[in-house]
């Protein structure tokens, strides 16, 4: 009797570790295919749907150096439009009207994959999907299943060998899924030239800096430019956690913009003050005001989310009309970024390094 106990239990230890193994296998190929967008030199054409009509064709060179630079093939209304973030700002190159807009990258404030990875397996389930190929190239589907319904499911094929995203749809949890890009062809040189990364332009080319978006330190530093002291509950809904702030709109008009994820969904909060917009600067989402504080959110998730997130803010506040200000009313209150951030995720090829 006790030899067969014995061996009922190897097999579940030995089932037991297969079963961590294939975790750490898919956990790992994720974390290599956020990383690939900085890690990887390519040149692929892809589609990438945007908006309703034909789906548009784009040419991207990427470079662990440069950044990453698109040329828009398609349509006809878009060709020869030219992006080009490198990392720090954005710069979009208009051929018809001769102009470049530069604002702020969105990568000034986004975690890093270690980070979003741990913050992913809070809050989704991943599993290795099947085996196909993409553009020539053999990918394995990685499906991150979300713990609430309130966000999307997300499908990710990556080039096992390089990390590539190939394919990447977006199930929501109501409505079409989307297709956020698919991959025509891709190559991967060895590097890419400094030239490679240069927008074409003229001598009387017009660069346009925006006022915003302007990515901030600390939550605080909107004090000066929207004149209230913002509230920021230290919990918000279904697992997310606060990844930056940026002031957007412009230097009359400004809007405190919260950034939100849960490891793949991003969503916004903004807030703003009253007094300095003579009405809501949002034509959806759920607004909701106390006092001179105005607060909505968006993003691509169940509305009754939104709601949730504009309440953990109006509830962490009070309008106290004999101040003319704004009272932080929870203990839990903070009014800086230092929200519990995850601990970072380490690849299991580097997890016993120096163990003996």
């Amino acid at each position: 009797m006790f030899p067969q106990i014995t061996r009922a239990g190897s097999a579940l230890s030995l089932a037991l570790l297969v079963s961590l193994a294939a975790a750490d296998d898919v956990t790992d190929l994720l974390m290599k295919g956020l990383q690939a967008s900085t890690k990887v030199t390519s040149i692929a054409v892809q589609k990438r749907p945007e908006g309703p009509g034909q789906p548009r064709m784009v040419k991207v060179f990427t470079s662990p150096s440069y950044g990453q630079l698109t040329h828009y093939l398609q349509p006809l209304d878009a060709q020869g439009r030219i992006v080009y973030d490198d990392r720090k700002v954005r710069r979009t190159f208009f051929p018809d009207d001769n102009k470049v807009i530069e604002e702020t990258s969105n990568r000034t404030y986004q975690w890093a994959p270690d980070r979003r990875i741990a913050l992913i397996r809070q809050n989704y389930t991943v599993r290795m999907g099947e085996r196909t190929t993409i553009a020539g190239r053999s990918a394995n589907e990685v499906r991150i299943i979300p713990r609430y319904d309130s966000v999307a499911t997300h499908r990710m094929w990556i080039d096992r060998s390089t990390g590539f995203v190939l394919r990447y749809i977006i199930e929501p949890p109501t409505g079409a899924a989307v297709t956020v890009t698919d991959t025509v062809s891709v190559e991967f040189p060895r590097q890419l030239s400094r030239e490679s990364f240069r927008l074409p332009l003229r001598e009387n080319t017009d660069v346009l800096r925006l006022w915003g978006p302007q990515t901030l330190a600390s939550v605080r530093e909107s004090e000066r430019f929207t004149r209230i002291n913002p509230p920021l509950p230290r919990a918000w809904p279904d697992g997310f956690r606060m990844e930056g702030a940026q002031i957007i709109g412009t230097q009359s008009k400004p809007i405190l913009a919260i950034r939100l994820t849960d490891g793949m969904t991003p969503v916004s909060v903004y807030i703003w003050n009253t007094d300095q917009h003579e009405r809501s600067p949002f034509r959806s989402g759920p607004v909701r005001l106390v006092g001179v504080l105005g607060i909505n959110a968006l993003g691509g998730v169940r509305e009754d989310l939104l709601k949730s997130c504009v309440s953990a803010v109006a509830q962490s506040a009070e309008w106290a009309p004999e101040r003319n200000d704004i009272v932080l009313t929870l203990p839990e209150i903070v009014n800086g970024t230092q929200t519990r951030i995850p601990e970072v995720y380490v690849p299991s090829s580097q997890r016993y390094i120096g163990v003996p």
